[in-house]
Formats: C-alpha cells, sequence, structure tokens
C-alpha cells in the first residue's frame, strides 16, 4: 500500500482562519504527521508531499516515485464561505471530496467518510463529487478530507486538541479501502 499525504495549502498561502486565529495550514499539519505515522505503523508506505504551491504539489505526486500510490490524500479544514454574514448551522461536520466520475476516489471517499463520522461523532456531509485542481490532476485515486470547520466551536475544538483523533479516523478508513473491507 503506497499513500501520499498531502497538508492542504501553504505557510504563506496558509488557507483560513480558526475561530481561534491560527492558520489553517498549522491546524492541518498535525493531523497529516500524524496520520503519516499510524499509516507506516499500520505497515504502509506512506509518504508526506513536500510543501510547495499546489503546482508542484501535483507534479511530486504524479511522478509516483516510478510506482504510483494507491491513494492521494491532502487534508485540509472546512470553512463557511459567508465569513461577513450570520453563521450557517450547516457549516459544521465533515466531509471527503472525490473527482468527478473516479470509481476509486468515490469508493475511498465515502469509506474514509464513514469512519470518520463512526470515530468523531459529528455530523455526516457526505462524500462528495468535486473538480479541484488536486483531484483532476493527480494521476492517482484522490480525494480531499475535510475533518472539521475551523470556524465552528466543536470543529475547531478537535482540531486544535485532538489531531490525533482525527488522523487515527482517517488511517482506519484508508486502511479499511486498500486492505479490500
Amino acid at each position: 500500500m503506497r499513500i501520499a499525504v498531502s497538508i492542504g495549502h501553504h505557510p504563506t498561502a496558509p488557507g483560513a482562519k480558526a475561530l481561534s486565529g491560527v492558520d489553517e495550514y498549522a491546524l492541518v499539519a498535525p493531523v497529516a504527521g500524524f496520520l503519516i505515522r499510524y499509516l507506516h505503523e499500520a505497515g504502509a508506505e506512506a509518504y508526506m508531499v513536500p510543501t510547495g504551491n499546489l503546482g508542484s504539489k501535483v507534479d511530486w505526486v504524479n511522478r509516483g516515485g516510478g510506482m504510483g500510490y494507491d491513494l492521494v490524500l491532502e487534508v485540509h479544514g472546512n470553512a463557511d464561505p459567508d465569513k461577513d454574514g450570520p453563521a450557517d448551522p450547516e457549516a459544521r461536520g465533515c466531509e471527503v471530496l472525490y473527482c468527478n466520475g473516479s470509481r476509486k476516489g468515490e469508493h475511498y471517499a465515502r469509506v474514509i467518510q464513514d469512519t470518520m463520522v463512526r470515530r468523531l461523532g459529528v455530523r455526516d456531509r457526505g462524500a462528495k463529487p468535486a473538480g479541484f485542481f488536486w483531484l483532476r490532476k493527480t494521476r492517482w485515486p484522490a480525494v480531499i478530507v475535510e475533518p472539521a470547520f475551523l470556524d465552528e466551536a466543536q470543529g475547531n475544538a478537535i482540531l486544535s486538541s485532538e489531531p490525533h483523533v482525527i488522523a487515527q479516523a482517517i488511517a482506519r478508513g484508508v486502511l479499511a479501502c486498500l486492505q479490500g473491507r
């Protein structure tokens, strides 16, 4: 099993701000680090995608170390798109995105999503098709994991204080997919 894990965004383009004022990149980096650790402990070959702009990250993944990947996964934190309006009560929970038309991507997304919902006890926003560059341009099945909303109290709390718990949930989903369950 070969998995590439990427941290959403970049230190110089850190993404959304959490309720705590911390940048998305800083909050999800520990999740990605723990995820790599847990996948290694389970016997998977897991690789951290080097930090860089989106194009360079996709290029690195597509080179695949000459062997390719069973899955490429990017960890993000979700955010309510309407920052200036009233808080959206639907902007909570987790979701996993996959490239529209990718059967493997959809399968991985659904299993990872179901595992996160069960393990984290959060609202199920579903596995959803999306057209993001990361999903469209990688040569291997790809997902974007959004385990929580940065700008919602429960999501911010779990991202801030329990990145290892989120990583365990994601790892269990990934391993279930790749072990054929």
